[in-house]
């Protein structure tokens, strides 16, 4: 992971993840990601990457899969804890780690990495190279990104949102730029803290996020031993990404 993002969510960032995200279709989301097992027999142990505070992998277990969680965030996996606990699941298991440094000898029906977790891999093609160790033949690798074509048709944009927490407001602005030869987009979050009108606190932060290219991403895929199965645009079921398409689903089988 680039440096610019490593402490991005060991900061306050963290404690205010989920409110953020309040409004996020987990279920909507894991709905769609099940649909795609249909492409792997006997699903039963899943390793998600980049799980956060473990929005999808809560989901996921509810639903009968033995998943271990992944991040290298101690305070969004301390979030994710008490969550856990607090529905009483048993068949999460938290891992502290970053996704380069994984040690583990266990072998997966499927890894996912959701949220656009691969944005925030500064090396994809290692990633695919270092993680068949936890793949068997014929499991799947199911991962959602920025599409290259759309973003350059669209560009980034300013965007503004309120959220509001014991009697707290909170006003989220975030922006962006293309960073022109290194596929990605630095963007600058600046959450500001208000009550009764008055602004109390604010912190900055920035996440540096690489967008693919459909046939680069295909041919990287190729190279180390995965087949392609579908590109699906993120908001459409079953339809196939275009230039207007900024998050596309990667389904994706390891050949062994």
């Amino acid at each position: 992971m680039n440096n610019l993002n490593n402490k991005n969510f060991n900061s306050k960032y963290s404690e205010l993840y989920d409110l953020i995200y309040e409004q996020k279709n987990y279920e909507d989301e894991c709905d769609r990601v099940r649909k795609f097992f249909v492409f792997k027999d006997q699903i039963q142990d899943i390793l998600e990457l980049g799980c956060g505070t473990c929005g999808h992998t809560i989901i996921f277990s509810k639903l009968g899969y033995q998943i271990d969680a992944v991040d290298k965030s101690k305070k969004m996996l301390n979030i994710a804890k008490k969550k856990i606990e607090t529905n009483n699941i048993k068949n999460i298991n938290l891992i502290l780690s970053d996704i380069y440094q994984l040690n583990i000898s266990k072998r997966y029906d499927v890894i996912l990495l959701l949220f656009n977790v691969v944005g925030y891999l500064d090396n994809f093609e290692l990633f695919l190279k270092l993680i068949k160790k936890n793949l068997k033949k014929g499991s799947l690798l199911i991962f959602d990104f920025w599409n290259k074509s759309a973003v350059k048709k669209n560009g980034p944009k300013k965007s503004i949102k309120f959220f509001e927490k014991n009697f707290l407001q909170i006003e989220k602005k975030s922006f962006g730029k293309i960073i022109n030869g290194k596929d990605s987009i630095d963007i600058k979050i600046e959450t500001s803290f208000i009550k009764k009108g008055n602004k109390v606190s604010a912190s900055k932060e920035r996440h540096l996020i690489k967008y693919y290219d459909l046939k680069e991403l295909q041919d990287s895929l190729k190279s180390e031993g995965y087949e392609l199965l579908k590109f699906e645009d993120f908001n459409i079921p079953e339809r196939k990404p275009d230039d207007v398409s900024w998050n596309v689903f990667c389904v994706s089988k390891y050949l062994g």
